[in-house]
């Protein structure tokens, strides 16, 4: 077999190989549950019982106020009214913290979570949508997915097969065209 032929055959199977790396099925858990909704739908879902899933993007426990609350917000920080936020009252409180690590307005900073409750809007007519929550049972973490890069590898070697073998083709032609030339020198 000529050594081109190796060359070809192997960039053939570097492609073949690129192709299924590139599109083996993912394994992927389910982290929210499938009815969830987005935080930011759930201006559009007020009166209604589901579950809300979002990034805590900042909190706040204000107890300086009437009822003591402490805010998850979700998605925007306060003042945003497109936010998204959780409330605990000072009364429901207590079972945050003996659940908890740490204070919720900690514990939560920073991670996706999913909620559920009865989504209600505060203050009235201001398009805020918010859920009391009164247990932990109420809130669930996510975790992120990771990206899965399979496809990206996959890409990568298709790209360096196809580079390599139009490199091969090109410098097989090249060779062709001189040898050629030099027969005609002859």
């Amino acid at each position: 077999m000529k050594k081109w032929h190796s060359i070809l055959l192997i960039g053939l199977v570097l492609l073949l190989a690129s192709s299924v790396v590139g599109c083996a099925p993912t394994q992927t858990t389910e982290t929210e549950p499938t009815d969830a909704i987005s935080w930011d739908e759930a201006k559009y879902h007020i009166g209604e019982r589901t579950t809300v899933c979002g990034p805590v993007v900042s909190t706040y426990f204000a107890e300086g106020s009437a009822g003591k609350p402490t805010f998850l917000n979700i998605g925007k920080p306060y003042p945003d009214s497109d936010r998204f936020t959780v409330v605990i009252w000072i009364q429901n409180r207590a079972k945050f913290l003996s659940a908890l690590p740490e204070p919720p307005e900690d514990y939560y900073l920073g991670k996706t979570i999913c909620v559920t409750g009865l989504i209600d809007e505060y203050p009235k007519g201001s398009g805020s949508a918010q859920i009391q929550v009164t247990d932990p049972s109420q809130i669930v973490e996510t975790p992120v997915k990771p990206a899965d890069n399979r496809p990206v590898v996959g890409g990568i070697i298709a790209a360096v097969a196809i580079v390599g073998l139009v490199s091969f083709l090109l410098i097989r032609r090249r060779a062709h065209q001189q040898n050629k030339l030099h027969q005609k020198q002859q």
